[in-house]
This record gives structure tokens, C-alpha cells and sequence, in this order.
């Protein structure tokens, strides 16, 4: 739920300092790769952004549903 709250917040300076705790606690793996997305993309980790988005939407297009599969397609095509 943290994590969740702080993704939303776009809080990323926070999540960094204390997302290798919260990934243990996550329970969902696709909510792992959306905020480790979010904190490639605020530190400026480009190829680590594509390879987890890819991953994201190979795997998990079921959990984040249409428009998520959808931004991260287009936020793939901008990088």
C-alpha cells in the first residue's frame, strides 16, 4: 500500500530511499515493476526503463488493464 500511495503522490525521491524494504512487503510482482518503472524513468535509467516495461506488458497486460498497457506503450515509444 505504500508504495502505491507514494507512485501516486509521484513522491520518487522518498520511494528510491525506501523501496528496497517495500519491494519485500510487495505482494504484487506487476506493481513492483510499475514503480521501479517510475524510478528509472525520474533517475534518468533509460535502458532499464524499456526492459521493464517490456517485461511489464509481456507478462502482466491482464493486471494493469487496457489504459496502463496503454501509457506504458506510449511512454516506450518517447525513450
Amino acid at each position: 500500500m505504500r508504495i502505491s500511495n507514494l507512485i501516486n503522490k509521484s513522491d520518487y525521491f522518498i520511494l528510491e530511499r525506501e523501496y528496497p524494504v517495500l519491494k519485500e512487503a510487495a505482494e504484487a510482482e506487476h506493481l513492483k515493476l510499475i514503480s521501479e518503472i517510475g524510478l528509472d524513468i525520474n533517475f534518468n535509467r533509460p535502458d532499464s526503463v524499456l526492459l521493464k516495461i517490456d517485461k511489464l506488458l509481456g507478462n502482466y497486460q491482464t493486471e494493469i488493464g487496457f489504459e496502463t498497457t496503454s501509457s506504458y506503450v506510449a511512454i516506450k515509444t518517447m525513450i
